[in-house]
């Protein structure tokens, strides 16, 4: 018989650990404290209430203290020996719906990752102390035994009713982010920081601050730069109103209530900052687990919030299932089944409100002067006609990704999005990846490896796909890694049969839809945004300041964007008084024409997978630039007759 002994765990690094992937800079630390203050003041029935924030900031930026003082009613002997015990049930989630904490960890992990701290708590007047501390990686974290205070230094610091007082005293530590911003900027980002605004709605919030700088040779005496009067701490919410709002029902009997609001103005910051209202905030029975940019490369994201409601997460955690939930509790694990779900159903009802929204920004900038813009316009129908010639036939029987739908630069992405696939096809996707994106220890040149896979119903016959897929520089957008997978649809799937196929990167996913179907006719030429039936709505003169590039074709709003700043093109279109009046500017807007048609067509191809595009970067380069420049040397002659017909000798 094997002999079983328990397996050691070095439970001091443990703990430290577990504290500083949780608690990363001061306000993660705020973030947890005013969510547990406000926890009591739930567990106790109480509406009401105030929370006191009050921090410290030295010279150099770094945030020396953090005080968190309510008047929720204090904890008791019994209940303080619990708060301060790692891997007790501490929260009460299971038994009070709609408190915030999910794990009851989140007080002393801020303690531990900042440094060291006090707890001072008053109940029925008797008012009690502990301190938690971790003097180094390798020693256990350790905790004062509680000591009554008096109730007059229990006044001393602000404890003249029943409450808690935590103290955060941050130490230097390596790879310690301790900077907070000045009063103002403090002020609004706690204000509105996404998982304390309804805190602020229903409490009193006030902050107080102080600044200091040490002097002297040991730099041990301390000067007071200035300080504040408290202030009070209200979310500043923009002007919206609700554009949509609905239940989704998702698989499992799982349902979610999303509310999309929109903005008149655009948005500030971006939506994966805590305090912008840019961005969709998911909650479960009210608690804010993450926000998120969805669709953040469309132009017209950026006017949009919301608020996703998926109860059945926090139901999942009572049943001791934290599967969706990252390990740091930072927020969702977009990795898993449930999570890509949810994410393509938000992105479904986001996709046509940003659309339409872009729309009417277009409308807004479209060339005024009806002469020019009638003829942009049928500029822009004879380069549809040209498409249609030139567009490369789909193989047969794989409908779907047909319409030329942006790749975002912004974050991971899959092209086709959407896909009908017979039993015993096979197909690939291409997935995108921007070069900001990337860790900065990315070596570049040598490619970035995403992890994919394929998850749907409950069926025994899933798509093959590769493990893994190696990113390289893309030869076509040089911003860009790009990779090919291929997906395999067995021979014995049902028909009918739904499935994602994911890529997962160190920051973030991708996900791309796939229904097992009959195959059909595919009608390659018809692009699902256009009644017409062509890829180019309008030709636009776009005047933004210092543009990168000539031409670019704008997939959201189905413009192709002609850049009249562009330094060469300022000086010889001659926008807008003498447009296209000489010679030189014909000739110029006919190269112009053709780039935008023959790019803007090759890439459509091969997202729809209609055209090769080589497995290695060598070979994806030769084909992309062939296939352009076949298409220009085809139609070259025939923009040109056109536009000198159009415009004139």
């Amino acid at each position: 018989m094997p002999d079983w002994e328990e397996m050691p765990v070095d439970i001091a690094r443990f703990i430290a650990q577990q504290s500083a992937q949780t608690i990363k800079c001061p306000l993660d630390a705020i973030v947890e404290l005013v969510t547990n203050s406000d926890d009591e003041f739930r567990r106790s029935g109480r509406e009401g209430g105030e929370i006191v924030l009050h921090y410290v900031r030295d010279g150099d930026g770094n945030c020396r203290e953090i005080r968190v003082l309510d008047n929720a009613g204090g904890m008791t002997r019994d209940q303080l020996d619990v708060a301060t015990t790692f891997g007790r049930e501490s929260s009460h989630f299971k038994t009070t719906k709609g408190v915030r904490g999910f794990f009851g960890r989140g007080l002393k992990e801020a303690l531990i990752a900042l440094g060291e701290g006090d707890i001072i708590t008053r109940k029925h007047d008797q008012v009690l102390r502990t301190s938690i501390k971790q003097d180094s990686q390798d020693i256990a974290p350790k905790r004062l035994v509680p000591e009554e205070v008096s109730l007059n230094e229990a006044a001393s610091l602000g404890l003249t009713f029943d409450g808690t007082l935590v103290v955060i005293r941050t130490l230097d530590r390596a790879g310690a982010k301790r900077i907070v911003p000045e009063p103002d900027k403090f002020l609004n980002l706690t204000a509105n920081h996404y998982a304390l605004r309804d805190i602020w709605e229903r409490r009193t919030g006030r902050l107080t601050y102080k600044s200091e700088r040490r002097t002297g040779r040991d730099r041990k005496t301390l000067t007071v730069i200035k300080s504040n009067q408290p202030v009070a701490i209200r979310p500043e919410k923009p002007l919206m109103e609700k554009c949509a709002e609905e239940r989704i029902h998702l698989q499992a009997s799982k349902f979610i209530d999303i509310a999309i609001y929109e903005s008149k103005n655009q948005l500030t910051g971006k939506g994966d900052e805590p305090d912008s209202y840019a961005g969709i905030v998911i909650k479960s029975e009210g608690v804010p687990l993450e926000k998120r940019a969805f669709l953040e490369a469309r132009p017209g994201s950026c006017y949009f919030s919301g608020i996703v409601e998926a109860p059945f997460i926090a139901k999942n955690l009572r049943n001791d299932d934290s599967s969706m939930l990252q390990a740091n509790r930072s927020g969702l694990d977009w990795r898993t089944t449930s999570c890509r779900e949810l994410a393509v159903t938000i992105e479904k009802t986001l996709a046509p409100l940003i659309t339409e929204k872009e729309a009417q920004l277009a409308g807004s900038k479209i060339d005024r002067d009806p002469d020019r813009t009638s003829k942009l316009k049928r500029d822009a129908e004879f380069l549809n006609r040209l498409a249609k010639q030139l567009g490369a036939q789909l193989q047969p029987g794989l409908e779907g990704g047909t319409d030329l739908e942006p790749v975002p630069l912004a974050d991971l992405a899959i092209r086709p999005l959407f896909c009908n696939m017979p039993p015993g096809a096979q197909r690939k996707f291409k997935i995108y990846c921007p070069i900001s994106n990337l860790p900065s220890n990315t070596k570049i040149e040598q490619g970035f490896v995403v992890l994919t896979g394929v998850d749907g119903e409950a069926s025994a016959h899933l798509p093959s796909v590769d493990d893994e897929v190696t990113l390289t520089r893309d030869p076509v957008r040089r911003d860009i890694l790009s990779g090919n997978v291929t997906v395999v649809v067995p021979n014995e799937a049902q028909l009918g049969s739904y499935w994602i196929l994911s890529a997962v990167s160190e920051s973030s996913r991708a996900v791309a839809e796939i229904v097992c179907a009959e195959p059909g006719k595919s009608n390659r030429n018809k692009d699902p945004g256009s009644p017409r039936g062509g890829i180019f709505e309008r030709i636009e003169p776009d005047l933004s300041p210092d543009p990168t590039q000539r031409v670019w074709y704008d997939p959201g709003t189905r413009v192709l964007r002609i850049y009249v700043e562009f330094p060469t093109l300022k000086r010889t279109l001659g926008y807008p008084d003498a447009w296209l009046t000489s010679e030189a500017a014909k000739t110029l807007y006919v190269e112009l024409l053709a780039e935008g048609l023959c790019r803007t067509v090759v890439l459509r191809d091969i997202e729809r997978g209609a055209l090769e595009y080589g497995d290695t970067p060598e070979a994806a380069a030769a084909s992309s630039f062939a296939h352009i420049d076949k298409l220009r040397r085809k139609c070259v002659k025939e923009i040109y007759d056109y536009v000198t017909r159009q415009y004139g000798t």
